[in-house]
């Protein structure tokens, strides 16, 4: 994967194995664990098109800016240009 103005970086502490990084430009998240780079949430569309509330899989995402993982593992994004977290 290459990044495109990758933002906000974060821990998985519930594993301690997987960073996840904001790549801002490429309107995605991307998941770094052994060595390999996978994205684990995309975009495509507006945010009226995928309905908040359900789990991360199928979010779009307008310049997401940051992330953070909780406690309990789950991930939270800055969508920026959204106006919202996920």
């Amino acid at each position: 994967a290459r990044f495109n103005e990758p933002c906000g970086v974060a821990v998985d502490k519930t594993d301690g194995e997987k960073l996840f990084v904001a790549d801002c430009k490429n309107n995605c998240i991307r998941c770094v664990s052994s060595r390999v780079v996978s994205t684990v949430a995309v975009s495509g569309g507006s945010v009226g098109e995928k309905e908040d509330g359900k789990e991360g899989e199928g979010k779009l995402f307008d310049a997401p800016a940051d992330v953070a993982v909780s406690a309990e593992g789950v991930l939270i994004v800055a969508d920026t240009n959204h106006h919202l977290l996920r």
